[in-house]
Parts: structure tokens; sequence; C-alpha cells
């Protein structure tokens, strides 16, 4: 740049995610992991002296925030194909940071290794780290749909109308799916996001804003995904 060399570096930190050479997200992951392990050690150092809604304080703010930021890029990059069904994630990726979610919420409904965690969090209406990747995917799709993202976002989906000529009940509402063959192609955001739209309900599409659809359709995911 500038006539300058640039140096190559494996892994390099930038507005808070930690991007390695190959975008596999793997240091990011175990730099979160690390963050985590820690918020947990307050965890348990802490529920015997805080109030519920205390620790439910520092589990969203100290844990969910962390996983939150930038989950819909390293959330996707890292994921293994997951089949046809893209409400059937696969959790391969991302079980050391669910197992240490998993204990972080036994921890502050004191329970023993064996209560069902899923169940838990579906009661709590919290979901669980994958279903969080899905939640901001659809979230990316909804705002798109309703014109609310950044210009440089304008073409990034071709509405499916625009491709067939004929009315079908696809057609209606949805973004055509890009024919992807690689692993990395089937991970795009553009994939993923046409297709996790075409399997939204439509009146939930239909959310008259984005609080609404985030509402309706993280309902729909802890109704309808699977552990």
């Amino acid at each position: 740049m500038d006539s300058k060399p640039i140096e190559e570096v494996e892994c390099y930190k930038y507005l808070g995610l930690t991007l390695d050479n190959k975008l596999s997200w793997k240091q990011h992951i175990k730099t979160l992991h690390s963050k985590l392990s820690r918020t947990l050690g307050i965890l348990y150092k802490t529920r015997h002296y805080l109030n519920h809604q205390s620790l439910i304080t520092i589990l969203h703010s100290l844990f969910i925030s962390h996983i939150q930021f930038g989950i819909i890029c390293w959330g996707r990059a890292v994921r293994e194909r997951a089949g046809k069904n893209l409400l059937l994630y696969s959790k391969t990726v991302v079980k050391p940071l669910q197992v240490l979610y998993n204990r972080a919420i036994r921890c502050i409904y004191h329970c023993n290794n064996r209560q069902n965690v899923s169940e838990l969090l579906k009661s709590n209406n919290l979901l669980q780290i994958d279903q969080m990747v899905m939640l901001e995917i659809g979230k990316f799709s909804y705002s798109y749909n309703n014109n609310i993202l950044p210009e440089i976002f304008s073409n990034f989906f071709i509405n499916a109308s625009d491709i067939h000529n004929h009315n079908t009940r696809f057609s209606h509402n949805n973004f055509s799916i890009p024919h992807k063959f690689s692993n990395k192609g089937l991970l795009s955001l553009n994939y993923l996001g046409a297709k996790l739209w075409s399997e939204i309900p439509d009146n939930i599409k239909s959310s008259s804003t984005l609080n609404s659809f985030t509402h309706m359709f993280k309902k729909y995911i802890l109704k309808n995904t699977t552990d």
C-alpha cells in the first residue's frame, strides 16, 4: 500500500473481532472462550451473595452480550454444513462455547450437572448459541427486505419475483437462493440469509417493525428448533 509492503500476520484484532489469515475464526472463538471462562468464575464466586436478578444481569451484560457481538460473522463462517433445513443447524463448532454457556445457566439457577439446560433456556426465553446465529441472520434478511440496511447492501439479495416470470408461491416475498456448492459458498450470508428467509412464516416476515420481527422470530425459534 503506497509502495510499502503490507505485513502479513496470522491474527489481527479489528473492531472487537479477532480475524485470522484463513478466516476460520478459530482464534476469535479461543479468545471468546477465555473471556467467558473469566465471567463464569465471577458467577460462581458471587452466586451465594447476589440475588437472582443480579446474576441474570451479569449473565446478559458479561456473557450473552460477548457471545452476540459479531456472531453473524463468526457464527456462520465456522459452521459445518447442516443439511437441507437451516433450522437444524449443527452445533459442533460452537460446542466449547455452548458448554460454558450451559455451565453459566446451571450456576445462576443452582442446578446440578444433570439438569436439562435446553428446557431451562427455553422456559426462560433464552436462546442457545446456534439459535442466536439464526436470529441475527433473520434480522439481517428482514432489514434488507424492508430497506433499512446501509446502502452498501442495496443489491445483496435478488428478489425471487425478479427471477421467475410467472407468479409462484415461493417468488412472493422471498429472495432467490443462489446456487452454491462449496463449503464457503454454503456458509455465505447471501445464501444462508435467502435460505433462512424462505423458511420463515409469512406472518412473521410481515412484521411492521424490526423489534416485532425479532420478538416473533425468537418465539418461533424457541418453539420449532430441536436440540
